[in-house]
């Protein structure tokens, strides 16, 4: 039978997530496909219910369960996650209507609630905006009138079987059937993904204090010394350090005179549409005439007190009878400061010269990470030394803020009895990687200085975080997607691609390791333009050794000029229905070099072999979880008796790939893949494991299995 189901919940502050203990399940909709007359509202709790037989709604609930095949919902991970937090048992297929929606719009924004999917198609839409808003407002499902609530789920119902009916049509059209397998593969991963959220991240409380600790001092150290170097290079003037246009006076040494003029030249902000503007393609020497004609030069500053106020920073006023007002209004000329400052002769900042129209910012010029790290190098090559202590030290302080507010705080506030739980989602990214939230941590930075980790421990006495990682994963894609020779050869050899990037950089003055390498690798791969001297002369010369890629690349943009779109080698498809051809390629190149290898490797193999472990452990009942999906990395805590065996399975299922590419999408991945891994008591110290030593396991046929009819 395929069941479309949908649930109501409580809402426990604003969230209704339920691994929060005091929500819980008010009603559960359900509807066969093909009997939509026999739908039912089966009720659990509700303010208007005060006597119902919980136990006799989860036997009527789970019988139907028991006869289901296909499980329909919209955000379906949700639905099946509350489920078995309730104690329900589904280990059938499953489809998410929000999943198939969002693959159906091919990479494009487009919105994916039930109402809107349902619009696009022309099919039955929800009603009740009513309860929406309420739900909104933080209004559980239980507080809300029976009936309203009853209307709102079977609505709910129709709408998801007709959106299921249309979508499941469509996958036998000319258009959408190359996306047969990759929708199945992307609902199985759902799956997967419900367990990883349940299974949750187990934290030590005091290891994340201690990190949070010695993270704040080092910022306080950091920004102390950034206050002294403005100090000597900006004078008496105090400055904002989390000010993008003061930052940008700081490095730039010059301010925007007239903000909508400057707007204007450069095409700064969206279309009407809400489409970001494409930067006017203009010669260096016209481009550095209207920075001179619409900048003013930032000037070093003196202080001095405020005359008009004589430092007070208060207007001294007084009554018709000479006597003063209680509350004195502020003064205008310093602004309440009690201080003014005088512009000197001498030129402020570190008075670096913007060369492109791409470093021009509404605010003035550039100072996000990457700029900061290219004029960092800049700074070192030319002996700099003020400078380069500045921006490194900025470059810290950014990352120090982010790893205190939104990994340290954000882990904090969504910890549940020692278990955080992180939002994974499958249908935020162009390309199909997916992204988490609660905190997010698919971008927790990897190496020494992202010591959070050290709080995510293993939940089990005794036991250990594992995370296997495909090595180069990317860098092989590319390769076996443009059949580049060099890359083959160099693949079939054991060649690092990042440590040959490393010691390019390194040679040509920029000092770089391996794993910062990484992200310098990957700008070519697709089709990156910005970076330093030595990265724009490194990628040149990585286009001319991998000759191979760069034809993919003209080949791929010439597809979209013909066809408006890319169907990948796994049948999933990316749409450029505005794309227009320039002098040197075409608009949106980088997301077209982009998608097909970021998807390629971590929105379909990655996720394969998440499945494919997935299938492998299912009957095994290992006590083990598997805690996260880090874009081309698995991490699993691991039970201390299962310690020889899950490092087998993980590395056997990821090494699998290949043969399940060929049963699953009938592709011959012929390009071997690489996997590492490493062991720890948490996941920042870990320890290499020697996989030659691995026992080899056997990866049955039934690991991968089409079922979608």
């Amino acid at each position: 039978m395929k069941l479309v189901l949908d649930i109501e919940t409580t809402v426990s502050n604003k969230s209704p997530s339920p691994y929060k203990p005091d929500n819980y399940m008010v009603c559960v909709g359900v509807m066969p496909i093909d009997k939509p007359e026999e739908r039912k509202v089966i009720w659990f709790n509700h303010d208007e219910l005060p006597n119902i037989d919980i136990k006799k709604s989860h036997k009527e609930l789970q019988d139907i369960l028991d006869k289901t095949t296909l499980l329909i919902a919209h955000n379906v991970k949700f639905d099946l996650s509350w489920l078995r937090e309730c104690g329900f048992k589904y280990d059938g297929k499953l489809w998410d209507t929000m999943i198939v929606e969002y693959l159906y719009a091919r990479g494009q924004k487009l919105a994916l609630s039930l109402s809107e999917s349902c619009k696009r198609w022309n099919v039955t839409e929800k009603k009740s905006e009513l309860v929406e808003e309420l739900f909104k407002n933080g209004t559980g499902f239980e507080a809300i009138p029976k009936d309203i609530v009853e209307e709102y789920n079977i609505y709910d119902l129709l709408s998801c079987g007709d959106l299921f009916d249309t979508q499941y049509k469509l996958l036998k059209d000319d258009e959408h059937c190359s996306m047969k397998n990759i929708v199945e593969l992307t609902n199985d991963m759902a799956d997967v993904l419900i367990d990883i959220e349940r299974n949750g991240i187990r934290i030590d409380m005091d290891i994340l204090d201690k990190v949070q600790s010695d993270y704040e001092i080092e910022r306080k150290e950091k920004a102390i010394q950034n206050t002294k170097i403005i100090k000597c290079v900006m004078g008496d003037r105090p400055y904002n350090l989390s000010s993008p246009e003061q930052l940008s006076e700081i490095i730039w040494s010059r301010s925007v005179v007239d903000k909508e003029l400057w707007a204007e030249t450069f095409n700064i902000g969206t279309t009407s549409s809400g489409k970001k503007k494409y930067r006017p393609r203009m010669p260096k020497q016209q481009f550095m005439q209207q920075i001179k004609k619409q900048t003013k030069i930032v000037s070093k500053t003196t202080v001095r007190k405020c005359p008009d106020c004589n430092g007070s920073g208060k207007q001294y006023k007084v009554k018709k009878d000479g006597s003063p007002y209680k509350i004195q209004p502020m003064c205008k000329h310093c602004i309440g400061t009690g201080y003014v400052y005088d512009a000197t002769k001498d030129v402020a900042g570190f008075k670096f010269t913007p060369t492109h129209v791409q470093q021009v910012m509404s605010h003035g010029f550039a100072t996000d990470k990457n700029t900061l790290a290219g004029l960092a190098v800049i700074a070192k090559q030319h002996e700099l030394e003020v400078a380069h202590q500045f921006l490194t030290n900025m470059q810290r302080i950014n990352a120090l803020d982010t790893y205190i507010n939104s990994f340290c705080k954000g882990i904090r506030k969504n910890v549940i009895n020692g278990i955080l739980h992180p939002q994974v989602s499958q249908v935020r990214t162009g390309t199909g990687r997916l992204s988490s939230s609660n905190p997010n941590f698919q971008n927790l930075p990897r190496g020494g200085t992202a010591t959070v980790r050290k709080a995510v421990v293993s939940r089990f006495p005794g036991g250990k975080i594992l995370e296997a990682d495909f090595g180069q994963l990317e860098f092989r894609i590319a390769v076996w997607m443009s059949n580049d020779a060099t890359g083959r050869k160099e693949i079939d050899e054991g060649f690092d691609v990042h440590a040959y990037t490393s010691k390019v950089l390194t040679e040509a003055g920029q000092k770089t390791s391996r794993q910062d390498a990484k992200a310098r690798t990957f700008r070519p791969l697709y089709g990156g333009v910005k970076g330093s001297a030595a990265e724009m002369e490194y990628n040149k010369s990585f286009m001319k050794k991998y000759s191979g890629i760069a034809t993919w690349h003209t080949a791929l943009q010439e597809e979209v000029m013909l066809h408006k779109k890319i169907t990948t080698v796994t049948g999933r498809q990316f749409a450029f229905p505005e794309v227009k051809r320039l002098r040197n390629g075409v608009t949106e190149a980088t997301k077209i070099k982009n998608y097909p290898v970021q998807s390629g490797a971590t929105a379909d193999l990655v996720p394969l072999s998440c499945v494919l472990y997935n299938n492998i452990t299912k009957s095994m009942k290992l006590k083990s979880k598997f805690i996260n999906t880090v874009h081309d990395s698995i991490v699993l805590d691991i039970h201390p008796d299962e310690l020889d065996i899950v490092p087998k399975l993980i590395y056997q299922a990821m090494m699998g790939v290949a043969p399940a590419m060929d049963k699953m999408f009938d592709i011959n991945l012929d390009v071997p893949m690489e996997v590492e891994l490493k062991i720890g008591d948490d996941w920042f110290d870990m320890t290499e494991i020697d996989v030659d030593k691995l026992t080899n396991l056997d990866i049955t046929d039934n690991n991968i299995d089409r079922r979608i009819a």
